[in-house]
């Protein structure tokens, strides 16, 4: 019975209504066409500002999410965008240990994100380890060369 209320009540009344649903849901922005929504972001002096708006009805959720809800081009939240900064710096200046940051790198949820990130510590640390070797080896040459021409004064 209470379904036709607003039909009864207000609308037949010659009354005008407008609702307003404000959301972070692309979920729900995705069952709402462009022209019935706005999109407001606040600007450096904190008043809110209308922003052009992509279509809505139907999308991409996860492009309603980027676009719509002004996420930065990582595609994560400040905190996770910043601690792949942060793994992304130990593996190239080799400021924390190997466990550390593999471990850091187990916890990401993208896989794609965490194959690359394994790739890149892979190759930087392959990369380390091969030079150490060498390192090692050209100490051990040298010194087989020094006591060579120690010994060789013919």
């Amino acid at each position: 019975m209470r379904r036709h209320y607003i039909k009864e009540n207000i609308a037949n009344a010659g009354t005008h209504i407008q609702v307003l649903i404000a959301t972070h849901s692309p979920i729900i922005l995705s069952d709402i066409p462009k022209q019935n929504t706005v999109a407001m972001r606040r600007g450096a002096d904190g008043t809110a500002i209308i922003v052009e708006n992509e279509e809505t009805f139907a999308a991409n959720v996860f492009s309603l999410f980027k676009n719509s809800f002004f996420i930065n081009e990582a595609g994560v939240g400040e905190f996770a965008f910043k601690k792949l900064e942060w793994i992304i710096n130990q593996i190239h200046n080799g400021l924390s240990s190997k466990d550390t940051i593999l471990k850091n790198i187990t916890a990401i949820g993208d896989p794609y994100l965490k194959d690359k990130l394994i790739e890149e510590f892979n190759r930087v640390y392959d990369t380390r380890e091969d030079l150490e070797r060498l390192k090692k080896e050209k100490a051990l040459l040298d010194e087989r060369i020094a006591r060579l021409e120690s010994e060789d004064v013919s």
